[in-house]
């Protein structure tokens, strides 16, 4: 199965290194005030992935494998604390994350170059390819960190064995926290009918994740109470639809009527999955 440490793996080859590190601390430094300046958020970000990233998703539970840099380290070195030149490169990635994420979503994918998110940042473009091999490879860590942070984390809510029709109905409710997310896929989208890179590694990322979600609820279908002859699959890439369609329309100005309305939506949806099909009998419900 696709993980989500494939859908980075491409960024994972040899790149340029710069070794100096006084000109690599002045280039974090000027990071940190364009990050600043854009009113973006502070340096606890976390990378594309962490080791052992667990997902759960829509009131569900899938892993999305190791980080293929930590996989290849043994256990000791794994354990210890990253230095500091480790942690200023850690930072500066971050930051030019959440930059790119920024312009992307604003400007558009296919309007903004390396070097625009070079002179925004006050960076050399040699410092961003130390980091990315391309715009594309931006393009998936600004959407990965994005869905990690603003579905997965969110989802896990405060139950144990989280409920999926509850955890759709207040992902629903929170749409417009995801407005910037659904923009970036809307424009890598866009992009990928005509390049085939961006098109590869963006398909590879949203696999990673759907398998994730897949998995969990084919591994906990009976606990969640879903109908046998629901096909899994289909009802996470059509809720998923959901979500990215929302961006398309919200691209061109159309918006739900509210979010309690549209939280509504979902939860009758979720529901609904736990339904017999049409001509089938409904189970009968026990008396209490």
């Amino acid at each position: 199965m696709t993980t989500a440490a494939d859908g980075v793996g491409a960024c994972r080859g040899p790149l340029p290194v710069i070794d100096d590190d006084r000109h690599l601390a002045g280039e974090v430094e000027a990071v940190r005030l364009a990050r600043h300046s854009l009113c973006l958020r502070s340096s606890n970000l976390i990378t594309v992935l962490s080791d052992d990233t667990t997902s759960t998703v829509l009131g569900v539970t899938g892993s999305l494998g190791q980080h293929s840099s930590m996989t290849e380290q043994p256990a000791r070195a794994r354990s210890r604390r990253p230095g500091k030149s480790a942690e200023r490169a850690q930072a500066t990635r971050a930051a030019l994350i959440e930059l790119a994420a920024e312009m992307f979503s604003h400007g558009g994918y296919i309007q903004t170059s390396i070097r625009d998110v070079a002179q925004r940042g006050e960076l050399t473009t040699g410092a961003i390819y130390g980091h990315f091999r391309n715009k594309a490879d931006l393009l998936v860590a600004a959407i990965n960190q994005r869905i990690a942070e603003e579905l997965e984390a969110q989802s896990m809510g405060a139950r144990t064995t989280p409920d999926y029709v509850e955890s759709l109905t207040r992902l629903s409710y929170d749409y417009p926290k995801r407005r910037r997310l659904r923009a970036l896929i809307v424009q890598g989208s866009a992009a990928a009918h005509t390049d085939e890179d961006t098109r590869e590694k963006l398909r590879a990322e949203q696999l990673s994740h759907l398998n994730a979600w897949i998995a969990g609820y084919e591994r906990d279908r009976d606990r969640l109470g879903i109908d046998p002859s629901v096909d899994i699959r289909t009802a996470v890439i059509y809720t998923w639809a959901v979500e990215v369609g929302l961006g398309v329309l919200e691209g061109i100005g159309i918006e739900p009527r509210s979010r309690k309305a549209w939280s509504d939506m979902a939860n009758r949806f979720g529901r609904a999955l736990q339904l017999p099909p049409d001509g089938a009998p409904a189970k009968r419900r026990a008396r209490r």
